[in-house]
């Protein structure tokens, strides 16, 4: 179903409703598709993928078929743009630790299991729990060593790892910026660098005098690329979108000395692609530090003069 919204001084825009079920469907097509992967390699390879761990207790195989089932809420959430919160991750939990246990029934039926004495075909539970006490922690002089109920940890740590990794990427578009009007997800860009800086250098025992002229040039040049960040943040309140490209076009010839230097003043922006609202994000980097200076809110004008620019 689409609904045709008019935004303050924008011609109409087309919204898409999300059904959620949309979401859903494309996360379990992914996770049949991930299980029957691991289903065929156990079967005609003799490999347990899912119970595939590195330095003994890190479930490996979970952890990456859990990423690769849940990739299907994650792709089908940026193309419909439905927000994910944090009832419809729990959802997801749920239908992630589901599918562990599907994907061991398949397994267990495709064995055939029965009991020698009587013929009876064997259940599954029992069956998981054999496999359960089965694990064994393989190396070192005594070869391998069975754990027993041990084993039982190993297990939970694998649903809990197959379960949890599924929410991983999901989750992550949980703090990305979402255009509210338009029901999507909006896009980031890295407009340009300005230098707040001199480039990195190394002063000896006897150049203290050096060092501290250095410093302070250093400081000098941080406090004009705050300054400059300052004017940016005007211009861009000010609805100035072809002063500001100009400003950006000046700082362009130097981008990649500028992202060598030990600090440095980025401009980057957040935009819908449907309305063209967005906002700008101007930091200042000092080594690993970040520190933002100015958040502001752009004129759909000037975000249409800044991706004119970049193209």
């Amino acid at each position: 179903m689409e609904t045709e919204v008019q935004l303050s001084g924008h011609a109409p825009t087309t919204i898409t409703n999300v059904n959620p079920l949309t979401v859903l469907l494309s996360g379990l097509g992914t996770t049949a598709a991930s299980l029957f992967a691991v289903h065929y390699i156990d079967s005609h390879h003799g490999e347990h993928v899912m119970s595939f761990y590195v330095h003994a207790f890190i479930p490996l195989g979970a952890i990456l078929v859990g990423l690769l089932a849940s990739s299907g809420y994650l792709i089908s959430s940026l193309i419909s743009g439905m927000r994910i919160g944090r009832l419809f991750l729990l959802t997801i939990f749920l239908l992630q630790v589901i599918a562990y246990f599907v994907g061991e029934y398949i397994e267990f039926r495709s064995l055939h299991l029965v009991w020698r004495r009587t013929g009876e075909p064997m259940g599954f539970w029992y069956y998981f729990h054999l496999r359960s006490i089965s694990y064994s922690l393989v190396g070192g002089r005594e070869g391998s060593t069975s754990l027993g109920y041990f084993g039982y940890a190993l297990r939970l740590l694998e649903i809990g790892s197959f379960g949890l990794v599924g929410l991983a990427l999901p989750s992550a578009l949980r703090h990305s910026a979402y255009c509210e009007s338009c029901k999507t997800y909006m896009s980031s860009r890295e407009l340009a660098l300005f230098p707040a800086s001199l480039p990195y250098r190394k002063f000896g025992t006897d150049e203290a005098e050096d060092r501290q002229a250095y410093q302070e040039e250093q400081e000098e040049l941080f406090e004009k690329g705050v300054q400059a960040a300052a004017l940016l943040a005007n211009l861009a309140e000010s609805g100035e979108g072809a002063e500001l490209c100009d400003v950006m076009k000046s700082a362009q010839s130097a981008r990649r000395e500028t992202a060598k230097l030990p600090s440095r003043i980025v401009l980057s922006m957040t935009y819908c692609k449907r309305c063209k609202e967005g906002d700008m994000y101007i930091v200042a980097n000092a080594g690993a530090s970040k520190r933002q200076l100015h958040d502001v809110k752009l004129d759909p004008t000037v975000v249409a003069s800044l991706l004119q620019k970049e193209s």
